[in-house]
């Protein structure tokens, strides 16, 4: 989360206790101030206290979910229905294909189907990727790729990136991650 979003968080919740000070917002959250501070220098809002705060104090009417998203329930309700039309269409699209499956893995597939359709192509085939990769690859990858956007690689780092770096796939390859010309490619080689 950017600070960005963090400071447009903390002014809903400003006008929703009808307060303008940081340090009342945090006395109401149930944090110190500098607690707060260095919430919003990391822009990691502080949700759990958010929700407590909401259901501690009912007279205040919080509305966790506009301070969060800036969206009121109305909409919230709207999306949670549009999402659930997407996975009941799609639980009956795979009916005879996943009839053998317990239902929390056919809600869970499907919720996956869903959430992978509103993904760009290239975002799809990185996700599929990365879930075929054993824990330990993953890892390496997640480490590599916040690096590489911090700008913290070594130089060792950098040259391997350049001619691409190998993480094995649980039972699917190999698939390379590699910096070419600035940006990131992904390759794998079965085609996938």
């Amino acid at each position: 989360m950017n600070a960005s979003v963090f400071d447009q968080q903390l002014l809903r919740l400003k006008s929703a206790l009808g307060v303008t000070a940081d340090q009342q917002v945090a006395e109401a959250l149930g944090l110190s101030k500098a607690a707060l501070s260095d919430r919003k220098k990391r822009g990691a809002f502080p949700e759990d206290k958010l929700w407590a705060l909401a259901q501690r104090r009912p007279e205040l009417q919080l509305n966790p979910f506009w301070v969060l998203s800036g969206q009121s329930d109305e909409v919230m309700r709207a999306t949670a229905g549009v999402l659930t039309a997407q996975i009941r269409t799609v639980l009956t699209m795979q009916a005879d294909r996943w009839k053998d499956l317990p239902v929390a893995e056919q809600l869970t597939r499907a919720m996956e189907v869903v959430e992978a359709a509103s993904l760009e192509e290239d975002e799809r085939e990185l996700v599929l990727l990365f879930r075929g990769m054993k824990p330990a690859a993953r890892k390496r990858l997640l480490i590599e790729l916040k690096q590489a956007d911090s700008g913290e690689l070594s130089q060792q780092q950098k040259a391997r990136n350049e001619v691409g770096m190998r993480l094995h796939a649980s039972g699917n390859g190999v698939v390379q991650v590699g910096h070419v010309g600035g940006s990131v490619r992904i390759k794998n080689p079965k085609g996938r």
